[in-house]
């Protein structure tokens, strides 16, 4: 209220001296002006120039005011800034005269400048912009950004508050070095912190963050390109533009198709192994991921033959990387290996042979026993390690059968099929004709093998018949009974 009396007060003594100087002669006007004006206002000094500014009824004219300052009339036409303001229409209100060449033309009001509401020019101060105390830290001629109009106008760049603009970059450098064009700072920033981008939304960008793509800090994709961080123009059309591939780009399809930005390492049952050329079939389907792909592996480099991954049971008796003619992925312990298959190999089953189990012939022997069947140099066996034996340095039927014979024939045959089948051994093959030194003939046709080939005596039973070494001569079967030799 005292600021409001003391402005009456200065204008009903204004308009009281102005209206006392009209009505006197010219030459007592001269003696009664309030004081010198101001030094913009210098031009209008002498008392024929009073009713340039002031009229009878109104005093100080705000329309004469404005016939001058052209800049201001349009502005408050337009509605824009400060004096467009109702209560502001009055020039005098604010600007008083008369006070001397270097007095403040501009009063305050009683709490001075800094007290001013900024909001009132329709651009209220938020944020730092706040606690700027120095008006002409803002309102600078460096800070205009077209002069010309208020260079015609006469005005001083250094005093008036005229011809700032709202945008940042009027003031401000622009740190991204045009990076967003003409996009607006307020879209990003605010007056409260301008290196925390607060307004600012990736998932408006042409790159969505998603995943653990959120918690990675902005640093470690918009690095700085010759002094400047860059943010506009970062390529994110490969995953690799940012992160080094542990498979060292020798799998030639995009990130993407195996892994997603939820997490680098890729969930069991997410991916499609089918992809690679070496589907997951039977038991490959439960194997962890990093069993077959360490840490230090390349993916491209690595191998899809059984003998890379697994530990060859056999030794090296078949073929390397040939596993799968016997075995499927359902089960190593199940082999698909038939009799058939068995006729392609150096010992087909015939006879009898064919219905003996695969382990009565294949059993696990010693490290040492492996070697001799096997004729292979002895391999590195661990002692709980009892291979089993599939190929044989030597097929001869002596190997899996017992001599019955007691090594009757080792120098005369060089193997049992010489006299017998596989279909049964006790159908021979054998030609006592032709194949003994004593031929049948006569009754020795009708005499049962047991009564010329008695059993031996020094093995145990069952006891083999003796054939070898058989008495040739006839006293050597026949007793003498008076009757001579028979």
């Amino acid at each position: 209220m005292d600021g409001v009396w003391l402005e009456m007060k200065r204008g009903v003594r204004f308009s009281a001296a102005v209206l006392l100087l009209f009505l006197l002669p010219a030459t007592a006007r001269a003696q009664l002006s309030p004081g010198p004006l101001h030094r913009v206002h210098a031009s209008l000094e002498g008392p024929q120039q009073c009713a340039r500014c002031h009229t009878p009824r109104r005093g100080v004219d705000p329309e004469e005011c404005l016939s001058c300052h052209t800049l201001l009339k349009a502005r408050i036409q337009a509605g824009k800034g400060l004096h467009a303001s109702p209560d502001l229409r009055r020039c005098a209100r604010c600007h008083v005269e008369h006070q001397g060449r270097r007095s403040e033309l501009i009063w305050w009001g009683e709490h001075g400048q800094t007290a001013f509401d900024h909001a009132r020019t329709g651009y209220p101060l938020k944020g730092k912009h706040a606690e700027i105390k120095d008006c002409r830290k803002c309102h600078r001629a460096d800070f205009i950004a077209d002069p010309a109009p208020l260079e015609k106008a006469h005005k001083d760049l250094n005093r008036t508050f005229l011809g700032l603009q709202t945008a940042c970059a009027s003031c401000h450098r622009d740190p991204h070095g045009g990076q967003f064009g003409k996009r607006a700072c307020s879209t990003c920033h605010t007056e409260r912190d301008w290196h925390t981008p607060e307004r600012f939304r990736h998932d408006r960008t042409r790159f969505p963050l998603t995943g653990k793509h959120r918690s990675v800090a902005c640093r470690k994709c918009h690095k700085k390109v010759q002094g400047r961080v860059r943010f506009a123009q970062v390529p994110f059309d490969r995953c690799d533009r940012c992160h080094t591939s542990p498979h060292k780009k020798d799998l030639g399809k995009p990130c993407r198709v195996c892994h997603t930005p939820r997490g680098w390492r890729i969930k069991k049952g997410t991916f499609d192994h089918d992809r690679t050329g070496f589907p997951l079939r039977g038991a490959h389907a439960q194997v962890a991921c990093v069993s077959c792909h360490p840490a230090r592996r390349p993916v491209a480099q690595t191998p899809t033959d059984c003998a890379s991954c697994h530990q060859d049971p056999h030794l090296g008796q078949f073929d390397p990387g040939r596993c799968d003619r016997c075995h499927g992925v359902a089960s190593f312990r199940i082999p698909r290996f038939s009799l058939k298959d068995h006729d392609t190999t150096r010992f087909p089953l015939k006879g009898a042979h064919g219905a003996v189990p695969c382990n009565r012939c294949h059993v696990p022997v010693s490290r040492d026993t492996f070697a001799l069947l096997t004729g292979l140099k002895s391999p590195q066996i661990p002692d709980t390690l009892r291979p089993v034996v599939f190929r044989w340095k030597d097929r001869r039927c002596a190997i899996c059968h017992p001599d019955p014979h007691g090594g009757e024939f080792a120098r005369r045959f060089t193997d049992c099929a010489d006299c017998h089948t596989v279909s049964d051994w006790s159908e021979v093959n054998f030609d006592h004709n032709r194949d003994a030194t004593f031929a049948l003939r006569g009754a020795h046709r009708t005499v049962a093998c047991a009564a010329c080939h008695t059993p031996l005596q020094r093995t145990p039973r069952p006891r083999p018949l003796r054939l070898d070494g058989i008495p040739t001569r006839c006293s050597g079967c026949h007793a003498r009974k008076g009757e001579g030799e028979s």
